[in-house]
């Protein structure tokens, strides 16, 4: 994987797709970004229970770790959440839901420039809930700065930072009916 500023070189005589050579000769300096720290969801965002346990799939790229934060809707409040969110909403979970799991996991790569590409990795969801029938779990990723993998310039990462790491949020489902009151395209202006 190339970083930084590198000098390219096409040289006479190599051919293009219609087998035309290039008559002349042509030199350049051609910028590589290193990829800033992401995450993305594999597949829809909805998952079903299988035999195989749950297993949530996602990608990342430029992180050694990530904060999992699973909140859960209760059965009897489904018809409540639903009537102000689809399946993906996040709107007055306070009402509905509470923080179940907070956890921070270290994404493993093999050397320090696997983390610069995207990888696939994958949580067992089985082995951090007992996911029970009739219940909605809203799985929220996150990352924070100590975690990225990302080199800036003048500035100097440790792998001391990731072992400091500590939850200490003290909110419970994320944003609550007062936070969205304001928000809501009635009262925007």
């Amino acid at each position: 994987r190339q970083s930084g500023t590198k000098q390219v070189s096409i040289k006479w005589g190599i051919k293009n797709i219609l087998g035309y050579p290039y008559k002349d000769e042509y030199n350049t300096e051609v910028i590589f970004e290193e990829l800033k720290p992401e995450i993305e969801l594999i597949g829809k965002g909805v998952i079903l229970p299988s035999n195989d346990g749950l297993i949530f799939p996602f990608r990342a790229v430029s992180l050694r770790a990530i904060d999992v934060k699973i909140v859960k809707i209760f059965e009897n409040n489904i018809s409540q959440f639903l009537q102000v969110n689809n399946l993906n909403g996040n709107r007055e979970m306070k009402r509905v839901g509470r923080t179940i799991l907070k956890k921070t996991v270290k994404l493993n790569a093999k050397s320090e420039l696997e983390y610069q590409k995207w990888n696939t990795y994958s949580l067992d969801l089985s082995d951090m809930i007992a996911a029970e029938p009739g219940a909605i779990y809203k799985i929220i990723l996150s990352y924070k700065k100590q975690y990225s993998a990302y080199h800036c310039e003048g500035e100097v990462s440790s792998d001391k930072e990731m072992e400091e790491v500590s939850d200490n949020d003290n909110e419970d489902a994320g944003d609550d009916y007062v936070s969205n009151y304001y928000y809501d395209d009635y009262y925007y202006n």
